[in-house]
């Protein structure tokens, strides 16, 4: 159990008296980036952001693979009057993958306090705002949005992407333009180093000193696809060891980790490479046999172009997507629909760094030449949201 320190309750104010107050609260002389360290326990990770001192900490509690935002009950507001947190129960927010919305779906409130698990659906207007308490003034709170339509893409942090927000009526669309405008940060970008020895996010920019080389930056896509509003890349390549897998796809960055999408002919082939005869299964994940054998080059590697001309890799051992159901099956964790969904997230790199500019419409992502190993939970114990 997180240990949290005592807080106030959120103060509600009308709109209009929240608008005057934000505009009073920007800053000319923005401070330095904020360097946050992550702690990792029981398949998440924890964050203590302190802002205005040390008066008062809030804690959050990310998931950086299936995009999983969980912050204290304190910090939500009572928007429902025939609903109730609990005391002291922490939630966690699921449903917040781009691919897994629908416009009939409500964000499920889970809880996961004691032994037992409480589920809920809750939503207003079909989004979602969590209004969280700082120390700075009475109305400087950190909204979160999620949404069941997929209008206010979320993910790590409830990070949705600016240019996607209604200004007039949502004033702060996530805790990075909260830091932003508010000069806690000098620019409007995060950037997330994930180690197997402390794994640390600097908020308003990138730490040199946390890696080695530079990064390589792709450009980002607005994608309308079905009505929604995806932050996309090409990619250039897509191999299974040394052999090409074809050369289409697209990664959704709405998570901080990709989210990679194949073309349903390319999920054939690798199957057919990997002597999986049933083809993939558009519901459920695929049933493989106990005695495959994955060899040094039984690995993905997803290469894509970048802003001068060059390419990064992305290189994931394919034994990190099996998961183990019991002694005789396994299954590949690749989900399938109209084409193969290849989900990256944290769990599968040992040291990886990704940075976003949303200034410059671009992401930047740093080359790993290593067959990374899986960080976490053993694969018995993974969920897939």
């Amino acid at each position: 159990m997180l240990s949290l320190p005592n807080q106030r309750k959120p103060i509600t104010l009308p709109r209009s008296a929240y608008n005057k107050i934000i505009d009073m609260e920007f800053r000319r002389n923005p401070a330095p980036p904020i360097v946050c360290n992550l702690r990792y326990a029981n398949g998440f990770y924890t964050m203590t952001l302190c802002i205005g001192g040390n008066e008062e900490e809030i804690d959050f509690i990310i998931d950086t693979g299936s995009s999983i935002l969980m912050v204290p009950c304190d910090y939500i507001d009572d928007w429902d009057p025939d609903w109730r947190v609990p005391s002291g129960r922490k939630y966690v927010f699921d449903n917040l993958r781009s691919d897994s919305f629908a416009t009939d779906n409500k964000p499920i409130i889970r809880s996961i306090a004691g032994p037992g698990r409480v589920e809920g659906i809750i939503a207003q207007d079909d989004v979602l705002v969590i209004n969280s308490w700082t120390s700075e003034v009475a109305a400087s709170r950190l909204n979160f949005m999620l949404s069941s339509d997929d209008t206010l893409p979320a993910g790590i942090l409830g990070l949705s992407y600016p240019q996607l927000i209604d200004r007039q009526q949502i004033p702060y669309s996530n805790v990075i333009e909260y830091l932003y405008k508010g000069g806690n940060i000098p620019s409007f970008s995060y950037s997330l180093y994930l180690r197997r020895q402390g794994s640390t996010i600097v908020l308003g920019g990138y730490d040199p000193a946390q890696f080695q080389g530079s990064f390589k930056y792709l450009s980002i896509i607005q994608q309308t696809n079905n009505q929604k509003q995806l932050l996309q890349s090409k990619m250039k390549s897509v191999y299974l060891g040394k052999t090409s897998l074809g050369i289409s796809g697209t990664a959704s960055f709405n998570t901080g980790v990709p989210l990679i999408s194949l073309p349903y002919k390319t999920v054939e082939k690798l199957y057919g490479l990997l002597g999986i005869r049933s083809k993939p299964n558009l519901q459920k994940r695929t049933q493989i046999n106990s005695n495959l054998n994955f060899g040094k080059d039984h690995f993905l590697t997803f290469e894509f172009p970048t802003t001068k001309g060059q390419s990064v890799r992305i290189r994931v051992p394919l034994s990190s997507l099996i998961s183990h159901v019991d002694d005789d099956i396994y299954v590949l964790d690749i989900l399938s629909n109209t084409s193969g969904q290849i989900i990256l997230g944290s769990q599968f790199f040992e040291s990886t760094v990704t940075y976003f500019d949303y200034t410059n419409n671009s992401i930047g992502m740093v080359e790993s030449n290593e067959i990374l190993n899986y960080l976490g939970p053993q694969p018995a114990q993974r969920r897939f949201i």
